[in-house]
């Protein structure tokens, strides 16, 4: 691969990441199917991509659900739409635990998906932003590293 090649194929990763990171944040959207496209097709710079990608876009949902609480217009129109009342129920006991499960738990499309959850984190004010950004990194960790530290591979 030469250089110009190099540099087209790190473009397009970057682009597929930024769009990954946008999508993922809105509430409903599939991101486990895009995200582990991104892997599969890229390889190991895909998962590193993929998983930046997911943090980046699970704490901008969690941004702009505590941006909901604050904005009159927008919580009227929208903290019905997007904002989970199962999550909040769910995340009283062990906030952090809860995020864990949530976000990994197979059908959580239910709730909303990875950015529906991280917005009614963000809207009930369940952690700090740092303490979510944290919790929110182990959370997302596991098919990363089983993919790219593993090795584990996708048959195709």
């Amino acid at each position: 691969m030469n250089a110009s090649e190099f540099l087209n194929a790190t473009l397009i990763l970057v682009l597929a990441s930024i769009i990954y990171a946008i999508l993922l944040a809105v509430p409903y959207f599939p991101g486990i199917e895009v995200g582990l496209a991104v892997m599969i097709i890229f390889g190991v710079k895909g998962v590193i991509f993929a998983y930046v990608a997911t943090v980046v876009g699970l704490f901008i949902a969690f941004l702009f659900g505590g941006g909901i609480k604050g904005n009159r217009l927008l919580n009227n129109k929208l903290s019905n739409i997007i904002v989970s009342e199962t999550t909040h129920k769910l995340s009283n006991y062990s906030p952090i635990f809860a995020l864990i499960i949530l976000l990994n738990m197979p059908g959580n499309i239910v709730l909303g998906g990875g950015g529906g959850i991280a917005m009614s984190y963000g809207y009930y004010k369940k952690l700090s932003p740092l303490t979510f950004l944290f919790s929110l990194i182990i959370a997302t960790s596991p098919i990363p590293l089983l993919i790219g530290v593993l090795g584990l591979q996708f048959p195709l």
